[in-house]
């Protein structure tokens, strides 16, 4: 089956990662590192591209009681002086039962964090809702961009 990539909607019709990576104040090199890497996915989906690289990691669930449970949600990765920039996806196999017709990534939204910090449980609530929300929609809620 294809692949494709494509940005997640919420009910209300934003599209957070979108809106994300193209803010002007998200420098030019972060949205391209994070852009070519997701065409990079789109193009050799796992198991040809590893879950475990530096740029692109597939989340869990934290065994500390009361953290999020991240289960089947990958970040893409990309570092730029002290901050690091995570674009938070999910992969969709199942997309063609659902008004697709191509497994898709779907980029939700993007994390900022400085080296050596946590990021915060809020970032990790809302991107559990979004994955959530995308696999209980049918047909899914996803904004095809232009050139990826």
């Amino acid at each position: 089956m294809p692949s494709a990539a494509a940005f997640y909607v919420e009910q209300d019709g934003s599209v957070p990662a979108r809106e994300a990576l193209y803010a002007d104040d998200l420098p030019t090199a972060v949205r391209l590192a994070l852009l070519a890497r997701v065409v990079a996915i789109r193009d050799h989906p796992p198991p040809s591209f590893p879950t475990g690289s530096p740029i692109w990691s597939l989340l869990s669930r934290d065994p500390q009681k009361g953290k999020v449970d991240l289960s089947g949600i990958f970040e893409l990765r990309d570092k730029h002086g002290p901050l690091l920039y995570r674009l938070f996806c999910v992969l969709d196999s199942q997309a063609g039962e659902h008004g697709v017709d191509a497994q898709v990534l779907v980029m939700l939204s993007l994390g900022i964090k400085r080296e050596r910090t946590v990021m915060p449980e809020s970032v990790y609530r809302e991107v559990r809702r979004q994955a959530d929300r995308y696999f209980a929609v049918s047909p899914r809620p996803i904004l095809w961009p232009p050139g990826v």
